[in-house]
């Protein structure tokens, strides 16, 4: 898998209508550490990554408020998100993405920023389109606030989790948001056209949390 550090802004300035490859993946999160999620570690270099997002906000989802809760830390290894294999049986052109910071008011950025969680990304060698998946442990209320402006915004998806929501940003990306049990996990790419683009690396990654 990837080397990790701390999907999206949900509802702070962004989430609410957004919000969800052969090798590693670079990641971001923040300092402190959280429970581990155990998963089989990839036999590849790590990916870089950092924390200084930078982007364009108008490719981004909608805004929203920013929850006012203490966000639960949530530190872990992108190859325990999504493990090599995983992302190699996805598209085996897509690896490790060494430059990866999440974009400015982005649901990644979201995630690690507001929600203390981890985002991490992997690279299409051949095309150079990315796919962005970033996972925060949330409080019931946040999660709540975030499913309410989805509602409101987005399109809800029986697809995967125990709720979920799928759109195309103003970039042309595919987003995809998922509560299942306690985590809200955003993913975001130009290959995503439809909520089953996106399927079996949300399901992936729902297995790996546990």
């Amino acid at each position: 898998m990837v080397a990790m550090t701390s999907v999206p802004r949900p509802l702070s300035a962004l989430a609410a209508s957004a919000v969800a490859i052969v090798l590693l993946a670079g990641c971001t999160s923040p300092q402190s550490a959280a429970p581990a999620v155990t998963a089989e570690p990839a036999e590849t270099p790590a990916a870089s990554a950092s924390a200084a997002p930078s982007a364009d906000p108008a490719a981004s989802p909608s805004a929203a408020p920013t929850p006012e809760r203490e966000p639960i830390p949530f530190n872990v290894a992108c190859d325990s998100l999504l493990t090599a294999q995983q992302i190699y049986d996805f598209n085996p052109n897509f690896g490790t993405n060494p430059d990866y910071s999440p974009a400015a008011d982005s649901l990644a950025q979201d995630v690690v920023e507001n929600n203390a969680g981890t985002a991490c990304s992997w690279l299409n060698q051949t095309s150079g389109e990315t796919i962005d998946i970033a996972v925060a442990a949330m409080p019931a209320e946040t999660s709540e606030e975030y499913k309410n402006a989805l509602v409101m915004n987005s399109n809800f998806v029986p697809t995967y989790g125990d709720e979920a929501y799928f759109e195309i940003d103003g970039s042309g990306a595919g987003v995809a948001q998922v509560f299942s049990g306690e985590y809200y996990i955003a993913a975001q790419s130009t290959v995503f056209y439809e909520p089953g683009d996106a399927e079996p690396l949300i399901d992936a990654v729902i297995a790996n949390l546990g």
